[in-house]
């Protein structure tokens, strides 16, 4: 595959995206798909330079993929590869190049076979979604209906893949990938992104100020991704060796800084890696949960063989389900009130006590946007972790940690903060890392 095109040295090589469809420009579908094939290129070494995305419009197309055939030595384009008459990628192509369309019907025998087997007529209009310009390479969908395929213009070899998620995904590890990687050696642009919670955006940017001048050849990015803050740091160099040995001591001093905030590297979330220490641990785990109405216990499910370590969760949104459930007395409840350390402490140990587990957690605060009075304001979230787990795993009288956190924002943000801190609990204790009596944003 790599003879498709002339390699160029891997410093200069020029890669862009390319999303087409009304519907992606209109805002009505966020353009995803470059996004990722941005993120497993930069693993490779070899930086997207531009992402771009055009209409359904002959004459913009027209204009935009012959600028990218000037410019790009490879393009991953994205949609346009459908059944109706606005899905114009085949046509424009052709046009650049001044070729006939031609139909792939081992493309079309594959959809009726597929659709045969899903019990969908097949459509006549079906047949479009298989065409191509001639001379270009073909490859079969697994996964959906339309093919893809891969021709040059210019010096340009474009990849052009359907739109759907799923479909785009299963061309580019399929397809773009092998070919690149083909084509060229890891590139010599190496990234690692720390992931943190509770620091504000400006406030770990102040923490960094004088990192440029200890590191000239690193360069520092952030994202905030609420509740978290990533930040990225890339060197260059000659190889890809030289630009690891640029960053080793730069990641290390960066963790100096940001300290037991990372919870984890790259592309790790939060609950993976909740998910892998329950696992290699051997921990069982529950939860009970008031203001955030069993977020952190559908995190925790969203990955498959969470029911391994996951035994259940409590949503006692009500006191009277607080006192039911998970045994919290009422006499606390009246003394402190639902939002206290107090009875996050009493749901924990409930939780842990009703089911079982080794480990539990809960969360009771004020979500908003009513319900704060000038003692228990909007944001005030008072968790607890309780368990009978021990240093090095050995098994210990039930012990509880309180913490009280002060989140900004909208409802919907405080209770993602919320289960987020929840889930970092949890990865302190299974890590043994000291669980303060406050957190939140820096």
């Amino acid at each position: 595959m790599s003879t498709l095109i002339h390699p160029v040295s891997n410093e200069s090589v020029v890669i862009e995206t390319l999303a087409t469809g009304d519907e992606v420009v209109n805002g009505d579908v966020v353009d995803s798909n470059s996004a990722r094939i941005s993120q497993a290129l930069a693993k490779w070494g070899l930086p997207v330079q531009r992402h771009q995305a055009l209409p359904d419009h002959e004459s913009l197309l027209l204009e935009g993929m012959r600028a990218i055939s000037e410019r790009a030595d490879v393009c991953i384009a994205s949609g346009g590869l459908g059944p109706t008459e606005d899905d114009l990628t085949a046509d424009i192509v052709a046009k650049l190049l001044g070729v006939e369309v031609l139909i792939d019907e081992l493309a079309v025998e594959r959809m009726k076979e597929r659709f045969a087997k899903s019990g969908y007529r097949f459509s006549e209009n079906n047949r479009r979604s298989a065409r191509y310009p001639a001379g270009a390479e073909v490859r079969q969908n697994e996964v959906g209906t339309a093919p893809a395929f891969t021709i040059r213009i210019g010096r340009c070899q474009f990849f052009f893949l359907p739109g759907v998620p799923s479909e785009f995904d299963f061309f580019v590890k399929d397809f773009v990938l092998p070919w690149i990687q083909a084509s060229w050696p890891e590139g010599s642009t190496v990234t690692v992104q720390l992931k943190t919670l509770h620091w504000g955006e400006s406030h770990l940017a102040e923490a960094f100020q004088d990192y440029s001048r200890l590191f000239p050849k690193v360069r520092l990015g952030y994202r905030a991704h609420a509740p978290e803050v990533w930040l990225k740091l890339t060197a260059s160099g000659a190889s890809r060796d030289a630009a690891l040995r640029s960053l080793e001591p730069a990641v290390d001093e960066a963790l100096r800084r940001v300290g037991d905030t990372v919870f984890g590297r790259d592309e790790e979330e939060l609950n993976h890696v909740v998910h892998r220490l329950l696992i290699e641990r051997k921990v069982t785990l529950s939860t009970a949960e008031s203001c955030t109405g069993g977020l952190t216990a559908q995190q925790i499910t969203l990955l498959p063989g969470s029911s391994a370590y996951f035994l259940g969760g409590v949503v006692s949104y009500s006191n009277a389900l607080k006192e039911k459930l998970l045994g919290v007395p009422s006499e606390t409840l009246e003394k402190y009130g639902a939002v206290s350390p107090q009875v996050a402490k009493a749901m924990a140990l409930g939780a842990l006590e009703h089911l079982g587990s080794d480990l539990s957690v809960s969360i009771t605060g004020v979500a908003g946007p009513s319900g704060g009075t000038p003692e228990k304001p909007v944001g005030l979230v008072q968790l607890a972790v309780a368990g009978t787990l021990g240093k090095n795993g050995k098994r210990v009288k039930p012990w509880v940690h309180a913490v009280e956190c002060r989140f900004r924002g909208g409802r919907e943000r405080i209770q993602r903060a919320s289960a987020w801190t929840a889930l970092d609990l949890i990865r302190r204790v299974l890590q043994d890392v000291e669980i303060p009596k406050q957190l939140g944003i820096r």
